[in-house]
């Protein structure tokens, strides 16, 4: 497998530079805070992103892409990855991110070789949004993994404009297309775009537990009775159980594989 330190890109006229994390580890607080206001704050609880955090700028930063500006000094966007060993076989499959990242965990700590990549969170700047960053970072992505020898990037991708729509299951969801034929969504239409194939859903890609009380601090809502309610940013409905003292929510998500022509 082949083992190539990416170099910085420059483009001077756009006025950014693409590192990787293994060359900017300085970043680290920067990256912190664009994760922070990037997903809804009942999203911040999953026990397994705690885990990978350090993981990912200590053990796994070679495959970490961040690009600023090209003073150095602003961040504008990252894309942050796990490396996994899977062979290819989409039965095979982690059920969705959370899987996916747990799997990676526990491949690095019993020493197996990552075959591919699997997408942690690509985010961007709110400020640089719209500008074709986030097809940029995801272009890094992939050269990084075919540098690595790595066969495909998969993507459990959090459809963005899911929230529109939580009453309508993820399993049709992803499966709507434009006037084009291309997917619906434009998240996912940015990696059709780049190549990936769409292979299934995850309707439970991440668990999100918490008391009731947990659930009003983070969605800024009341929950008068047990049931089913919508909240600002999930992609589906929040389940509240009053006689247990719990909400519980699971965000879906859809598969995209990207193949890298790699071995």
């Amino acid at each position: 497998m082949a083992n190539k330190q990416v170099e910085a890109t420059r483009d001077d006229k756009f006025g950014y530079t693409i590192h990787t994390l293994k060359d900017r580890h300085d970043l680290r607080t920067s990256i912190e805070e664009l994760n922070m206001i990037s997903w809804p704050k009942f999203l911040a609880q999953d026990i397994v992103t705690n885990n990978a955090w350090d993981v990912l700028f200590k053990e796994w930063n070679e495959y970490q892409v961040v690009i600023v500006d090209n003073n150095g000094d602003k961040l504008i966007g990252v894309g942050l990855t796990v490396p996994i060993h899977w062979d290819g076989n989409i039965n095979t499959l982690p059920s969705g991110w959370e899987a996916a990242t747990q799997l990676g965990l526990d491949d690095l700590a019993a020493g197996k070789r990552p075959t591919a990549l699997s997408a942690f969170a690509i985010m961007v700047n709110p400020q640089m949004q719209k500008k074709g960053i986030s097809a940029l970072i995801l272009k890094t992505i992939l050269n990084i993994s075919r540098q690595h020898g790595f066969h495909s990037f998969a993507v459990n991708v959090r459809p963005i404009l899911k929230m529109n729509y939580p009453l309508i299951p993820i399993e049709t969801y992803a499966y709507w297309t434009n006037d084009n034929g291309e997917p619906f969504d434009p998240w996912m239409r940015v990696h059709f775009r780049a190549g990936a194939k769409l292979i299934g859903v995850s309707p439970r890609a991440v668990l999100v537990k918490g008391t009731v009380s947990q659930w009003q601090e983070w969605t800024k809502m009341e929950f008068p009775d047990s049931g089913r309610y919508i909240v600002s940013g999930a992609l589906t409905s929040v389940t509240i159980q009053h006689e247990h003292n719990l909400g519980i929510y699971f965000d879906p998500a859809v598969w995209m594989i990207h193949t890298t022509g790699s071995v």
